[in-house]
């Protein structure tokens, strides 16, 4: 049975036929030397067993330590400094204790892999042993039996060498042939052990490739939970910056909110200043008071050189204007509505210095029905008058008509007024001015029987003067109109508004008359406003010998003249007493168109106007003159 063993052994390793050559060249060489017979090859065998063991030892764990050196330092070192950078803290130390335990495992399997090989290396020493032990128990059997084999052999050698055409006898290879066949055999056992190195280095190697795959799978499987770390990474910061981002927004919407809250408060606040400072009809409050008292407000020049409130508009129309300006991006600073005359004005802010005729223009353009200007400012047309400490009317005297007085404040403690100002309210925004001026005035108006009703404009400017807004004036105008007095007496002077032109038609529409001093700017001043507007009375000063006062403004506007030079009101201090202006010839005109007008009446306004006209003394070029219009007025008492 050995023949047929060896046989097939020699088919299975027909594909190894380089280990092969090297040992039929070893056995070769034993059949020269003969006398050493198969211990050669067997030697050989065990060294080339040797050497693969010692290689796959070397071999194994040279490339198991570098790999896994290679491996585990590469893949920590690049994922622990991309993962330190990019992660927080928190998530950082969780995946480091993670890689840390798959590196223990996967250093468990390099020592079980180690293990493996070294039992393979001694599975091969065994066979190794096995395959000696196999040679020399057929070495030591009967002689007989390799006879037997040497004949079943020679049969078949003999006829191989035959027809090789070689002339020795087949006993001449008896010899040859055991040899042949025991080196055959030891052909065998070293090729069984060459069988047993390359079974186990292509288990080794497929081993090892399973390995690589496993750890390939195992990176892939990292790399992918690190991108999906990433992209959870990625998505919760930009849900955080999207937070951020609403929660930014929102505050700056609740910050404007909170602004536009706190600036309706402060037009709220100051419309209840404007209004707790002065009395209702017959209340007896002063109405001295002021609506920013404490603070001189600012001037500034339009392009013509006319004074206005710094960065300050004034509007007259629909209520629902406000929301027109506001869409604009001004701010309301006021807002209220005018009942008595049928109309709202808005006092509105410029938000850039210097470029109120600019926002002008772009309010006049979004509101063209409204009228809408600069909030002008307006001065006394006359010096400030002395205090008047003058002889009080007579008790139980009969008041003839009604004169509101929009001026400074009327010193309603002063006896020689205290009875005849009917009612007061302030609508002055700034520090109060001295309330002589008014005082005066009102003094001369009731001096000729009017009942006053005193509305103060007047508060200081930057500079220290006494000045009014277009916008105190409108609204003083409102209250005057709904008291029901039928004349109104304004003894100021300034540019031309639009705002205040609206309201005093809108007054002359209800019947009242509307007084107003020509103006102190001289003979060759332009036209004082609003004593200028159509049908407003405008009234020139002149001295005892009706000789016109040399600062007195001069126009075609001009309708009348009164005394208002040197007018002596009971008073001491400079001068006597004694005052000149404009402003104090204007009263004595609107006193006596008062009492020519027991109501509100439009038509009987003008009849009045006309009964005056045929009581002037025409003393300048005949008609109506520009000097002194239709002529000097005289009161009746």
């Amino acid at each position: 049975m050995a023949p047929n063993i060896t046989v097939e052994r020699t088919k299975a390793m027909s594909t190894k036929r380089s280990r092969k050559s090297l040992l039929l060249h070893a056995a070769a060489l034993a059949l020269a030397i003969g006398a050493y017979g198969a211990a050669p090859v067997v030697a050989y065998a065990d060294r080339g067993s040797d050497r693969d063991n010692d290689r796959d030892h070397d071999r194994d764990g040279d490339r198991d330590n570098d790999r896994d050196n290679d491996r585990d330092n590469d893949r920590d070192n690049d994922r622990d400094n991309d993962r330190d950078n990019d992660r927080d803290n928190d998530r950082d130390n969780d995946r480091d204790t993670d890689r840390d335990t798959g590196d223990r495992d996967s250093g468990d399997r390099d020592s079980g892999d180690r293990d493996s090989g070294d039992r393979d290396s001694g599975d091969r020493d065994s066979g190794d042993r096995e395959s000696g032990d196999r040679d020399s128990d057929r070495d030591s059997s009967g002689g007989g039996d390799r006879d037997t084999d040497s004949g079943d052999r020679d049969s078949d050698s003999g006829s191989d060498h035959d027809s090789g055409g070689d002339d020795r006898s087949g006993s001449d290879y008896d010899g040859g042939d055991a040899l042949d066949n025991s080196g055959s055999g030891s052909d065998d056992s070293g090729s069984g052990s060459d069988d047993s190195g390359h079974e186990t280095d292509a288990e080794k190697a497929a081993e090892d490739a399973a390995e690589e795959a496993a750890k390939e799978a195992e990176d892939a499987a990292k790399d992918a939970e690190d991108a999906k770390e990433d992209a959870e990474d990625e998505a919760e910061d930009a849900a955080e910056d999207a937070a951020k981002e609403a929660e930014d927004a929102a505050e700056d919407a609740e910050d404007e909110a909170e602004d536009a809250a706190k600036d309706a408060e402060d037009a709220k606040e100051d419309a209840e200043d404007n209004s707790g400072s002065s009395s209702n009809s017959g209340s007896g409050s002063s109405g001295s008071g002021s609506g920013e008292s404490g603070r001189a407000f600012e001037l500034a020049y339009d392009a013509g050189g006319r004074e206005y409130r710094a960065n300050e508009l004034v509007l007259v129309g629909d209520e629902r204007l406000a929301a027109t300006i506001r869409e604009l991006g001004l701010p309301v600073l006021e807002q209220e509505r005018l009942a008595s005359l049928g109309t709202t004005v808005l006092r509105i802010g410029v938000p850039v210095a210097g470029r109120a005729e600019a926002v002008l223009a772009q309010v006049r353009a979004a509101a063209p029905g409204a009228a809408a200007d600069l909030n002008s400012i307006y001065r006394l047309a006359g010096g400030a008058a002395p205090a008047v400490r003058g002889t009080r009317p007579k008790g139980g005297q009969a008041w003839r008509g009604t004169v509101g007085v929009i001026d400074t404040a009327v010193d309603r403690k002063n006896p020689a007024v205290a009875s005849a100002v009917a009612a007061a309210r302030s609508f002055a925004k700034g520090r109060p001015e001295n309330p002589s001026h008014g005082t005066a005035v009102a003094y001369l108006a009731a001096h000729v029987g009017a009942r006053i009703y005193s509305a103060d404009v007047f508060a200081l400017d930057d500079r220290g003067a006494p000045a009014a807004g277009a916008d105190s004036m409108v609204r003083a105008v409102d209250w005057l109109v709904g008291q029901g007095v039928t004349v109104i007496n304004l003894s100021l002077a300034g540019p031309p508004n639009r705002a205040l032109a609206d309201v005093v038609r809108r007054a002359q529409a209800r019947g009242v008359v509307v007084v107003a001093a020509a103006g102190n700017a001289g003979p060759a001043a332009p036209p004082a406003y609003p004593g200028a507007y159509p049908k407003v009375v405008a009234v020139t000063a002149v001295d005892g010998t009706q000789k016109i006062y040399r600062f007195a403004n001069r126009g075609s506007y001009i309708m009348f003249a009164a005394q208002g030079v040197d007018v002596t009101t009971p008073a001491g201090g400079p001068n006597g007493g004694k005052v000149s202006g404009t402003s104090f010839a204007a009263p004595v005109v609107a006193a006596m168109l008062a009492a020519e007008l027991p109501r509100q009446d439009a038509a009987a306004a003008d009849r009045a106007i006309q009964r005056l006209r045929k009581q002037a003394r025409d003393v300048g070029a005949p008609g109506r003159d520009p000097v002194y219009g239709f002529g000097v007025l005289k009161a009746g008492r």
